[in-house]
């Protein structure tokens, strides 16, 4: 049976998907603010929807179809859309390949030099730090002391950062998937104990969210980085806190769009409902696409100079057209909307 879509939280996977766009154009006053929020808020919702009826082998076959079978098809996209690349505008295309090919069976999300080099696959490191947070989840819920629980989150968290200070980053993003626990653990334990807060009398339900949204603003006017991707959580639980201060203002900002019945709401809710699919196109022309070169190439050819100050801006939107015409193409290829939909079962499940 299919659970019944809460469309605010659409909205606010699309406010989050949007703002990894943001994030990933390297501007520090932006990563400032969205660091904080968009990835923390949807490893919060996946907690929150976590169910505990499933059997450990159904529940990494179900991870496996909706969150590691998109990762590889993307990555077949990425290495044919090198091939199409090298071969319109010039390059090496075999180290092109070759790079690419380590990455994405490498998986991380970021650039290592020691103790050997591991290349980058960028934005898609999420699927598998999803799957293995989920898993951990999974795993931790046969534990039945609470205490016990979150003492053991808190240990899987510090090992994967031992591990990366003390030895390497290890391959399928497994470590950051123990970070991204931290924020699937407490989306799960929310729904869990959400009655109390639904008991809680509003004074004090005010007065937590203020607290919490004030100690998110610390955290901005203090940002120290806050990268899951590299276990790396900033200033530790004040930033950790504030990141739910974020996410707390996301969600209540993603309620308002949702009474609003506008276009607004429509692309918000499409992208959030679709995220996986924003985040495979996203991450295609992230690693395919040198964008400052089109802007600049566009720029000469139309007269107006080199990249300049609305540089950015260009990026961005031409960014969000390629990527929503990407989706829209995967959508309407049945094939690959299964794919990416995890609705492809056969000799899987």
């Amino acid at each position: 049976m299919q659970k019944k879509r809460i469309e605010y939280l659409d909205v606010a996977r699309g406010i989050a998907m949007l703002s990894v766009v943001l994030g990933h154009m390297g501007i520090f006053n932006i990563n400032r603010v969205v660091f904080t929020y968009h990835l923390p808020i949807f490893f919060f919702i996946t907690g929150y929807f976590f169910s505990k009826k499933s059997t450990t082998i159904e529940f990494i076959k179900k991870k496996f179809r909706t969150l590691i079978i998109p990762y590889y098809v993307t990555g077949v996209l990425i290495l044919l859309c090198i091939i199409l690349r090298d071969c319109l505008v010039g390059g090496n295309l075999l180290i092109d390949l070759r790079q690419m090919i380590y990455a994405i069976l490498y998986a991380s999300g970021n650039q290592y030099d020691k103790p050997f080099y591991i290349a980058s696959i960028g934005a898609l490191w999420f699927l598998w730090g999803t799957f293995w947070g989920s898993l951990f989840l999974k795993l931790i819920t046969r534990i039945h002391s609470s205490l016990s629980k979150c003492i053991s989150v808190v240990i899987i968290y510090i090992i994967c950062v031992y591990l990366k200070q003390k030895f390497c980053w290890f391959p399928l993003s497994i470590q950051a998937g123990g970070c991204a626990l931290l924020f699937i653990y407490l989306g799960c334990i929310f729904k869990e104990n959400q009655y109390l807060w639904e008991k809680t009398k509003k004074p004090i339900k005010y007065i937590i969210i203020i607290v919490l949204v004030l100690q998110w603003i610390w955290f901005m006017k203090n940002f120290n980085g806050f990268w899951i991707v590299a276990c790396n959580i900033g200033h530790g639980i004040p930033d950790i806190i504030g990141s739910i201060g974020g996410c707390i203002v996301l969600l209540i900002i993603s309620r308002i769009i949702n009474k609003n019945r506008n276009w607004l709401l429509k692309i918000l809710s499409f992208t959030g409902k679709n995220s996986i699919i924003f985040l495979a196109v996203h991450g295609i022309e992230l690693r395919v696409v040198n964008w400052k070169m089109v802007i600049q190439y566009i720029g000469t050819f139309f007269g107006y100079g080199k990249y300049n100050g609305t540089g950015p801006i260009l990026i961005v939107f031409f960014k969000l057209a390629v990527i929503y015409m990407g989706m829209l193409l995967i959508l309407k290829i049945k094939f690959l909307k299964n794919l990416y939909t995890g609705k492809v079962k056969k000799g899987i499940s």
